[in-house]
């Protein structure tokens, strides 16, 4: 008996200018932001997602969501535009707090000049391969968010297998490392080894070469849930 999909939503920058609205037929020029909503195909294992301006879609989805956190993709925007989807609902981000917008808008501010510095991937692999970032994949999207990130909250290594494959989502670090033995699975809040991020002295740009090697990583907003292996 096959098992029914539920429909969700999700928000995230264009990645081009070839998606239109769905309720206004307008252009979505790249790098705005834009939300979907997305539901299982009647042809295939996959999703259909249609494209919505933001306006367009509170005036049409609004009445169906009930919290921003049934957005996908919510909380790994821009601190004013997460800021401005929790108004929507009356609430005010727990990670755009005022001990932590700095990082986040240290995080953007990065992405976007690693998006305007480099044209391909070259630099930007050479860069996780010497801070021994494992397993990357190599698209530039990928790279940039890796790497920005990286350069902001420091290079995770993790307490169990040693490979730097750590993640930081729902408060906790989760190592998403596969060893001789199987998947990692390493879920906590402490034990993980952060150390600054480095660059390339002999890089061609300026601030990537000039980054400052003692540079001390911003922490996460960790939730209360204990290490667990």
């Amino acid at each position: 008996m096959s098992t029914a999909r539920e429909p969700y939503y999700s928000v995230e920058y264009s990645k081009s200018n070839r998606s239109s609205c769905k309720l206004c037929k307008g252009n979505i020029g790249a790098g705005e932001l834009r939300f979907s909503k997305s539901t299982a195909s009647p042809f295939h294992d996959g999703y259909v997602h249609v494209w919505f301006h933001p306006s367009c879609f509170w005036k049409r989805e609004k009445s169906k969501i009930h919290y921003p956190k049934e957005i996908r993709g919510v909380d790994g925007l821009r601190p004013e535009d997460m800021k401005s989807v929790y108004s929507i609902f009356g609430e005010t981000p727990a990670e755009v707090s005022n001990t932590d917008i700095s990082s986040k808008d240290e995080l953007w501010k990065i992405k976007d000049k690693l998006e305007a510095a480099f044209a391909g991937i070259k630099e930007l692999k050479e860069l996780a391969e010497l801070n021994k970032l494992d397993n990357v994949v190599l698209s530039k999207t990928v790279l940039v968010e890796t790497i920005a990130d990286k350069m902001v909250y420091g290079v995770e290594t993790c307490p169990v297998c040693n490979l730097r494959q750590i993640q930081f989502a729902g408060g906790v670090y989760v190592c998403k490392a596969y060893t001789d033995w199987g998947k990692c699975g390493f879920t906590g809040v402490s034990g993980v080894n952060v150390v600054p991020f480095i660059t390339n002295k002999n890089s061609t740009v300026a601030w990537i070469r000039d980054w400052p090697t003692d540079k001390i990583p911003h922490q996460h907003t960790f939730s209360k849930v204990e290490r667990k292996i």
